[in-house]
């Protein structure tokens, strides 16, 4: 079994560096459906809010 300076097993580092990849293209797409998503509520909103 392999450690890293910190005494940490590899597969354990690999596991978390791979982890913090998938969660970071999470929190991206993420961000950037609450953008859209938002953006059409705005819209809809913002017309009916025009057309009174």
């Amino acid at each position: 079994m392999e450690y890293n300076d910190d005494g940490v097993p590899r597969w354990v580092e690999r596991f978390y560096n791979g982890l913090w990849d998938i969660l970071k293209v999470l929190l991206i797409i993420g961000f950037i459906a609450a953008i859209i998503f938002g953006r059409i509520l705005f819209d809809k909103w913002y017309f009916s809010w025009l057309m009174k």
